[in-house]
């Protein structure tokens, strides 16, 4: 009986070993599984969070260019100046400059065409205006400018400015319907060694004059102090060892 009580608990403890061994095999093994998945997981957002930053990066060191920045500031003019005066496709159109000489002209001239186009209206630049549903669109570019400004981080505020004076006139009467000056401007942050990259060689107005580098006239001033001071102190000792 004794050898029969032994023999029935030896087997109820080894056999319980026996069952359990395949279901810790196949616990391991899934567990493993997830693992490698979680490390491809991980591998996966690891190589967004490193080209990510760097795409950003990217874009951040193409900036707009000038002559593109300039066009949207005109074309916001134009649309403005002509949604006041109220045109039809049964109306035509003369644009006129009255700022003679000025690189910028074929700016406003472009946004002009453009936006009558658009709108289906017939347009003629530098043209004799006439009947009565002829309207002639006369512009002054008084302000087309860039300016920047330095800010820390080595880069620099970009300020572009276009200011234009705008007069409309109705018929060979020329009748006054609009005159008005508008003012347009644009801003931003761009890396120093960016400027020439926004900037065109063809166009003067897409220039502007880069702040000084002020930071080494610091220096000298407390160098020439030392230097002054440095040479009475040796000359005092040259003198009295003579």
């Amino acid at each position: 009986m004794i050898c029969a009580f032994f023999a029935t608990h030896a087997t109820v403890r080894i056999s319980p070993s026996r069952e359990l061994y395949p279901q810790c095999r196949v616990l391991l093994v899934d567990y493993f599984k997830d693992k490698s998945m979680i490390f491809r997981v991980v591998k996966v957002h690891y190589l967004l969070w490193l080209f990510f930053p760097m795409l950003s990066m990217s874009q951040t060191l193409s900036p707009e260019n000038n002559v593109a920045i300039f066009q949207q500031l005109a074309d916001d003019i134009v649309r403005e100046v002509v949604s006041e005066v109220g045109l039809d496709t049964t109306h035509s159109v003369v644009i006129q400059s009255r700022s003679e000489n000025r690189s910028g002209n074929w700016l406003i001239e472009n946004a002009f065409i453009r936006c009558f186009l658009s709108k289906k209206i017939s347009v003629q630049m530098n043209a004799q205006d006439s009947g009565e549903n002829s309207f002639l669109f006369e512009y002054f570019i008084s302000e087309l400018k860039v300016d920047y400004e330095k800010v820390p981080s080595k880069k620099l505020t970009r300020h572009l400015t276009l200011n234009l004076d705008v007069r409309v006139l109705r018929g060979a009467g020329k009748s006054l319907v609009l005159f008005k000056k508008y003012s347009k401007s644009f801003q931003d942050i761009i890396p120093s060694n960016a400027v020439k990259q926004v900037e065109s060689g063809r166009y003067p107005f897409t220039h502007g004059n880069l702040p000084e580098n002020r930071n080494w006239k610091k220096w000298i001033s407390p160098a020439v102090i030392l230097l002054s001071t440095g040479v009475v102190i040796y000359s005092f000792f040259a003198l009295r060892s003579k």
